[in-house]
């Protein structure tokens, strides 16, 4: 589909099935249109009060509007053409893919000129999802990242937002800030984050997390929920990684667990590379809750727990409780048992310092196991999981620049 849309951008280029909705906290419209909030409810949380009151005052000053220059594009006219070409299946389709790619560059070509027209469209809460997986999407949107540049935006707000970071300067950076402050979308606080960040390098941090701990807190709801929308606590999880802010922890502990007794990966995720070895407790604590029912739910826990063997006491000890759990089948712990030489390594195949100090704890706690564990059920695999690790101590030291080996 890639090569698609480059084939297409050489005449001009976006695609699928897109639908219009109007972001309007209390007055639904009409079908075909659909209701998606973007603002978020007035009250912040109790800490977070001033900090938002502050930037949305430092954000709302009066802007310079730009005139459209003299007989060139009209943005005004090029949004109500972005509004009004849907891109749904059909002989039409190519062709609107082609008009939508080149609109958006129309836009950016107007420059200052449209901004103004832009922070207007913005407001009437608008939308609509163009619903193409691109590989930009598929290989840059995981984990709560995101890749901000597309050959077809993923949906037309995100395009809008997108052109208001190009054409930059101060007015730029306004507009982003306000929505940012205002969206009820994870996905759009995610984004614009990005987006900023790209600009301005921590400038924006505070208002970030701000946004992505309020709507983590006190989701707003949405009417009928996009392919973007539905990953909403992704993005905001995604925020908080970005800088590595723990101050959410205590609240995402308490969604660790889901309510099938599965485990929530993304809330794992969040706390395993915010607090990093500090999170081996919490991840200790889970695993022995009787609400976590399943083996795929242990096995995440304890795989999550690996990168900490060998550095942390107290994952040593957690994991040699889970190779002794009953509950455990031989199934789940061979396929745990031979990710302990690997996991959490800076370079597996060529170990640097640090990893063969990590590679040599994790081996004589093995051993130590298995002296007092000699009847241990598994310790087959186990052999082979100390194997492994003798023979990556054993592996050739990373070449410097120079030419000789680090650490010789």
């Amino acid at each position: 589909m890639k090569m698609l849309l480059i084939t297409l951008v050489a005449a001009g280029s976006g695609f699928a099935a897109g639908y219009f909705v109007v972001a309007s906290r209390s007055q639904p419209t009409a079908a075909p249109m659909t209701v998606v909030v973007t603002n978020t409810p007035k009250k912040s949380l109790k800490m977070e009060v001033p900090m938002r009151r502050k930037m949305a005052s430092s954000t709302n000053a009066e802007a310079t509007v730009a005139a459209p220059v003299a007989g060139g594009p009209d943005p005004r006219e090029i949004l109500l053409r972005l509004e009004q070409t849907k891109l749904r299946p059909g002989p039409e389709q190519l062709l609107n893919i082609r008009r939508v790619i080149q609109l958006f560059e129309d836009l950016t070509d107007c420059g200052p000129a449209a901004l103004t027209p832009i922070r207007e469209f913005l407001a009437r809460n608008l939308e609509c999802d163009y619903e193409e997986d691109t590989d930009e999407i598929r290989s840059g949107w995981r984990d709560g990242g995101m890749t901000t540049d597309f050959l077809l935006p993923p949906s037309l707000r995100l395009g809008l937002l997108r052109t208001v970071q190009r054409l930059g300067g101060e007015e730029a950076e306004r507009i982003l800030v306000d929505v940012l402050n205002s969206t009820g979308r994870g996905v759009e606080v995610a984004y614009i984050t990005r987006l900023l960040e790209e600009v301005a390098p921590q400038k924006y941090k505070a208002p970030a997390i701000v946004a992505a701990h309020e709507l983590l807190t006190r989701p707003v709801p949405t009417g009928e929920v996009n392919r973007l929308d539905r990953r909403d606590q992704e993005w905001l999880y995604g925020v908080l990684r970005l800088y590595q802010d723990a101050s959410f922890a205590q609240q995402a502990q308490t969604r660790l667990i889901r309510d099938d007794g599965s485990v929530d990966s993304v809330v794992l995720n969040y706390l395993s590379s915010t607090l990093e070895g500090k999170s081996v407790p919490i991840l200790a604590m889970t695993y022995q809750d009787n609400r976590l029912t399943t083996g795929t739910a242990r096995y995440q826990v304890a795989y999550a727990a690996l990168r900490y063997v060998g550095v942390e006491p107290v994952a040593d000890q957690f994991i040699q409780s889970v190779l002794t759990d009953p509950r455990n089948s031989k199934g789940m712990l061979g396929d745990l048992i031979p990710e302990i030489p690997q996991r959490g390594l800076e370079n597996r195949r060529e170990p640097t310092d640090q990893d063969r100090r990590i590679l040599e704890s994790r081996q004589v706690m093995l051993e130590q196991f298995l002296a007092g564990n000699a009847a241990y059920r598994q310790a087959d695999e186990l052999k082979k999981a100390i194997h492994r690790i003798t023979e990556m101590r054993n592996l050739p030291k990373p070449k410097n620049k120079e030419g000789g080996q680090r650490g010789s």
